[in-house]
């Protein structure tokens, strides 16, 4: 299942699926590092996360859509 890191909290990876479900994933089922916004492939059973892949590329792309968003809504508040 892809998710989508929203924050770190208490011990926990606080994921959004594309459905938009929370999981909370423990930071130690992780053997990676892992930041806000990081799009991960994670495979569960029994609520434990049995497999992890960060997967770079999306995480990036998803970067760079958020980063032209807001460069258009700066360049779009500076011209007013």
């Amino acid at each position: 299942m892809k998710v989508t890191v929203d924050r770190i909290e208490e011990g926990f990876f606080v994921c959004i699926n594309d459905g938009g479900d929370v999981i909370n994933v423990p930071v130690h089922d992780i053997p990676f590092e892992v930041n806000e916004c990081d799009i991960l492939d994670i495979t569960l059973s029994d609520g434990k996360v049995t497999d992890a892949r960060y997967l770079a590329d999306e995480t990036e792309a998803q970067r760079l859509r958020a980063k032209s968003v807001m460069d258009r809504l700066r360049n779009k508040f500076r011209k007013n």
